[in-house]
């Protein structure tokens, strides 16, 4: 019997450094990114004032549905995103990691690190003074991201989709005359 525990003690430790081992070759290189860039006819300060303004998401988001928290950097916030691969809507818990003009970023975790973490960021260059260009990404880390990026890859499909159709609103919002 105590054959048994010490093999079974040797195995468990064996498991473990291999995990740790592949959490530190995997754990922190990006393994996919998912980005869409649009140009906007509209300042970039409008186009920022409407994502920054993350209470009004409801009323035209189709991808971000909403944020609820203070969107301060170091702060946890709830994000409600829908997406075409989901039944339903899924919500989020990541960090606040940058929030100033023109630039918003934050950063989700699924359970410790190294197993799936994410960034994801909004930022908008000005390319002229009535024009500018929103870039939404999302990089992904991990060892879930390279299973997803190797086995699923309809669910990256479905999040540039998402992009794309968040983008496409927001230079809709963007473009409409201010009443």
């Amino acid at each position: 019997m105590k054959r048994v525990a010490v093999v079974l003690g040797a195995l468990a430790a064996t498991a473990l450094a291999v995990f740790v081992v592949l959490l530190l070759i995997f754990g922190s290189q990006v393994q996919y990114a998912v980005e869409h860039r649009l140009e906007i006819e509209a300042p970039a300060e409008r186009v920022w004032e409407i994502l920054a303004a993350t209470d009004a998401y409801p009323q035209w988001n189709p991808y971000l549905l909403e944020i609820v928290g203070p969107v301060r950097p170091g702060e946890t916030i709830s994000a409600t995103l829908s997406q075409r691969t989901w039944k339903e809507p899924l919500t989020v818990h990541p960090v606040v990691v940058t929030f100033e003009p023109r630039e918003l970023r934050w950063r989700g975790r699924v359970g410790i690190p190294g197993i799936l973490d994410t960034d994801h960021s909004f930022v908008v260059e000005a390319i002229g003074d009535e024009r500018s260009l929103v870039i939404q990404r999302e990089e992904f880390r991990g060892l879930l991201a390279r299973i997803l990026r190797e086995r699923a890859p309809d669910i990256q499909k479905a999040t540039h989709e998402s992009f794309v159709k968040m983008n496409e609103a927001l230079k809709g919002r963007a473009e409409q005359p201010r009443l």
